[in-house]
């Protein structure tokens, strides 16, 4: 599957119930912690934590440019308040695969 249909799929995996709306209403809740929800960030960690699909390392084997398209595609990141994502080159625009999610 190209980067394009793989980025979207696991796109459609971050949303919660409700898409978008459901999202918002999320992310109302959690700031009440002080924490956030975001599709984004929520789709990386289902591919990359959540899903154990191979023995010798955690995630599934998607490639850097599908998981940067899952990253990127509709918001940009400020590096210093997500460290975590700094292997995905926050300072760099999206592939334009991860352009056509948005």
């Amino acid at each position: 599957m190209k980067i394009c249909g793989s980025a979207g799929l696991v796109h459609d995996v971050g949303h919660p119930p409700f898409g978008h709306a459901g999202e918002r209403t999320l992310d109302l809740a959690m700031r009440g912690y002080g924490d956030l929800f975001d599709h984004n960030l929520h789709a990386l960690r289902m591919v990359e934590q959540f899903e154990q699909r191979y023995a010798d390392f955690p995630g599934l084997n998607l490639t850097f440019e599908v998981r940067e398209g899952i990253v990127k595609h509709s918001r940009d990141y400020d590096a210093a308040a997500f460290p975590h994502l700094a292997e995905y080159l926050l300072d760099l625009r999206p592939p334009l695969e991860a352009s056509s999610l948005i």
